[in-house]
């Protein structure tokens, strides 16, 4: 739970400040840095496949709550 709230921190920042190109690059190093590890382990199993889109659920929902929040209101 620690590591998705400081995705979800982490998707609020990148939606704050950045484009969305800079939030699907992030996602790739952490599926591919995630995978990799899991695989050189030999703990990578469905569980740890989900765990990976819970991340990125995280990270994901964090992004688009910062990118509502910073986006221009129409004044009518």
């Amino acid at each position: 739970m620690i590591i998705a709230g400081l995705l979800f921190l982490i998707g609020a920042g990148i939606g704050f400040r950045c484009d969305v190109v800079v939030l699907i690059a992030v996602a790739a190093i952490l599926v591919l840095g995630l995978t990799i590890l899991w695989f050189l382990l030999g703990e990578l199993d469905i569980s740890k496949i989900l765990i990976i889109a819970a991340y990125l659920s995280a990270m994901q929902a964090g992004y688009i709550l910062a990118a509502y929040l910073s986006a221009r209101q129409d004044p009518n």
